[in-house]
């Protein structure tokens, strides 16, 4: 039992330590089914120790395959050995520095890469060469403006590519909230919400229906960050929506500062003219 050294009071978690291998497997199986640590909030999961089992107290509903001590399920797992613990603590220590690197970085330099899709890789198969070309071109692009410190890439809005010339806005909305909330594993998408979907369109050519034709490409814009990710990973190279030779081509967008200023400034002086005097 691991105690507080400051109060000498159990913390909730402990190890045991079997003397046989094969009775610590009949263990671990008679428990299959149950909950383990790591669904456990994070003040409740274990430190890593070089014992066999760690056991931490939970206060959720049991089953019938759950062990109880005390009115209280128990969330059981293996611990890791020596080299591992290690391993996992420096993986740990990484995921901190480049946590802190994120937070460093005001202008978002780290989501330049989400959606890239190199030559070789797993998630290249299936492209062809004009299709790499075309994504090798469009990352040329972007990383050519991020050598101006005026431009920053946006957490919550997406940049569109490849897109059905025929797509409606709303269709694409529709798309983008449902493939957010599934890849999230969301019992339902209400809460998840749009700032803006927009189609861009040539104001020149128009379609049968005597609309501005899309040009192919548009914007996704998202109130928070996490479901604009998970739209862009569920969807981005993915042939399931428009078929396996309209793969949307999908990354967070690349903003001009300076634009958004003067847009800014714009919409301040638009509400203050609203604004009736006193």
């Amino acid at each position: 039992c691991i105690r507080d050294r400051v109060s000498t009071q159990s913390t909730g978690s402990g190890f045991i330590q079997f003397k046989e291998k094969e009775v610590a497997e009949n263990f671990i199986k008679s428990l299959e089914g149950s909950s383990s640590w790591m669904d456990a909030p994070d003040h409740l999961k274990p430190k890593l120790k070089g014992s066999l089992f760690s056991i931490t107290e939970s206060l959720s509903s049991s089953t019938s395959n759950d062990l109880m001590l005390g009115g209280r399920k128990l969330l059981i797992s293996r611990t890791l050995n020596k080299s591992d613990a290690l391993k996992r603590k420096e993986e740990n220590r990484e995921q901190l520095a480049n946590k802190k690197k994120q937070q460093d970085d005001k202008r978002n330099l780290y989501l330049a890469e989400e959606g890239v899709i190199k030559r070789g890789s797993e998630a290249a198969k299936g492209l062809t060469d004009e299709e790499l070309k075309k994504r090798e071109k469009y990352l040329e692009q972007k990383n050519k403006k991020l050598t101006n410190p005026n431009f920053f890439v946006s957490k919550t809005r997406l940049s569109v590519r490849n897109l059905p010339l025929d797509l409606e806005e709303e269709d694409l909305k529709k798309l983008f909230i449902q493939s957010s909330a599934d890849y999230q594993n969301l019992a339902d998408s209400k809460s998840i919400k749009t700032k803006q979907v927009k189609i861009v369109r040539s104001k020149e050519r128009k379609d049968v229906r005597g609309k501005e034709r899309s040009l192919g490409f548009g914007f996704v814009e998202f109130f928070r960050h996490e479901d604009a990710l998970a739209a862009l990973r569920a969807l981005n190279n993915n042939p399931t929506p428009f078929g396996n030779q309209r793969r949307p081509v999908i990354e967070f967008a690349v903003e001009d500062s300076r634009a958004l200023q003067i847009l800014q400034r714009s919409m301040l002086a638009s509400r203050e003219q609203k604004t009736p005097s006193k």
